[in-house]
């Protein structure tokens, strides 16, 4: 993993998680590409009477931002120039989730590192509008930080298997590679939605999948995935969560929760999101 994606709305949020990216990656030869987007419709008609004579509309709108997106990547350039880090800022005049996606395939970006703050309205406030985007749109693993989460090194990584749906090989890979670099204790969640055991067969391809890996497997049925993780996340004291998503409709009622149960997941700890 080298290529790295830190969208910023310059919010204190997007700044935990670039700086969450560059503790993380330490020791190793990183390229990280900050982005700002920004779209018109933002702006009200007295920013375009402010245009200089000359310039043009998007120049005139878009000079503020660049020069504060300039001074985060100079002041990042700074605190960590003893790394092998290259920090590039990128300003983009887009719909957030083109720009994120034109940015992913032009720089072939790895992993996506955001905030999880942001939200528009009640149903969103546990991940943030802009993030929550991100995981429904993009087929990148996105890294989401929770709001006023303070850094520690993964040393206890949990991954959450929900009814045996295991995670290929690629899907994985982020995941495998950010644990290279800590070598922490994976623990292995098995959630099953009804009272059933889970098949050797299971487990045996998660142990090929993490060869070299210790793994420890836990087994919980017959109560909601958000509450079973809740839980798990606080026996445990996890500092990173894995979880595969394959499907919205799933993402969504694991977000809300169904109508029974009522039960929403607000991530307490950094959440790696891998799509199949």
């Amino acid at each position: 993993m080298k290529n790295i994606l830190l969208p910023t709305d310059f919010s204190d949020n997007s700044y935990l998680a670039m700086d969450y990216a560059m503790r993380l990656f330490t020791g190793q030869s990183m390229n990280f590409t900050v982005l700002n987007i920004q779209k018109s419709s933002e702006y009200i008609m007295d920013d375009l009477m402010a245009a200089s004579p000359g310039s043009s509309v998007h120049e005139a709108i878009s000079a503020d931002n660049k020069a504060e997106l300039d001074m985060v990547v100079e002041r990042y350039r700074a605190e960590y120039s003893s790394e092998e880090y290259k920090i590039e800022g990128v300003f983009d005049f887009d719909v957030f989730i083109d720009g994120i996606a034109q940015t992913v395939d032009s720089r072939e970006i790895e992993l996506i590192v955001m905030g999880t703050n942001g939200a528009s309205g009640a149903r969103e406030a546990i991940f943030g509008s802009n993030t929550l985007q991100v995981i429904r749109n993009i087929q990148c693993p996105v890294l989401a930080i929770p709001k006023v989460y303070k850094y520690r090194q993964p040393q206890q990584v949990m991954l959450t298997v929900v009814d045996e749906q295991l995670p290929s090989n690629t899907a994985i890979n982020s995941l495998k590679k950010i644990m290279k670099l800590h070598n922490p204790e994976l623990h292995v969640l098995h959630v099953s939605s009804a009272e059933s055991s889970i098949s050797e067969n299971t487990n045996e391809k998660l142990s090929e999948i993490f060869d070299g890996f210790d793994i420890t497997y836990h087994y919980l049925s017959g109560i909601p995935v958000p509450m079973a993780i809740q839980s798990f996340i606080q026996l445990k004291q996890v500092d990173l969560h894995c979880l595969l998503i394959e499907q919205r409709s799933f993402l969504d009622r694991f977000i809300h929760g169904s109508d029974t149960s009522r039960i929403s997941y607000g991530t307490q700890v950094p959440l790696l999101v891998v799509h199949d």
